[in-house]
């Protein structure tokens, strides 16, 4: 796909974007069963991309799912012709990609509202799992390898509240060393 995608855009037949005036064009991004395409196409490069996935579809046997693929353009570009261009992909407008990958695709002011679901995700995690039946070694390595990953992973690419990272600290420490609701 990806030799597609480089063999086109050399081609002039579709075209990526850059995100500063000097920088690389990205044209796609790939992740383990996901692949991202971007650019500032118009219906008829729109067609050669929908031509160049059939091509991929019938080289490697894998299918593309247009019913979960999903399409977004800028504010500033028309919502008709951003409509038109879907339905020559024959995937789904949508205004803005929420989450991708796990992560949200946007982040506000308020980081709380957006990360929140990272300590809540911590704390169902742990919940789970019943503390008297692990050795404290066992705790220890459900802790690194399980809980932080989570953080770990949105770190990758957001500075979290030093709030937030607190909160998962107590969170494992109860954990770790036994304490419940109600009791030490």
């Amino acid at each position: 796909l990806s030799s597609l995608i480089q063999r086109d855009t050399k081609n002039g037949q579709i075209s990526g974007f850059k995100c500063v005036h000097v920088g690389p064009t990205v044209t796609h991004m790939l992740f383990a069963d996901d692949s991202l395409l971007s650019g500032k196409e118009t219906k008829a490069k729109c067609a050669t991309i929908r031509d160049m996935l059939d091509m991929y579809t019938r080289a490697s046997s894998q299918m593309v799912n247009y019913r979960k693929s999903t399409m977004c353009v800028s504010p500033n570009f028309s919502k008709q012709m951003g409509t038109q261009m879907a339905a020559v992909l024959g995937v789904l407008l949508v205004d803005c990609h929420e989450r991708y990958l796990g992560l949200p695709c946007l982040t506000w002011r308020n980081k709380r509202k957006v990360f929140t679901n990272i300590v809540d995700r911590v704390w169902d995690k742990i919940k789970g799992w019943h503390h008297t039946i692990f050795s404290v070694g066992g705790k220890e390595i459900l802790i690194k390898a399980v809980i932080q990953s989570f953080p770990i992973y949105v770190m990758s690419l957001f500075r979290l509240l030093v709030g937030f990272l607190k909160d998962i600290g107590r969170m494992c420490a109860r954990f770790l060393w036994g304490t419940e609701e109600g009791k030490k």
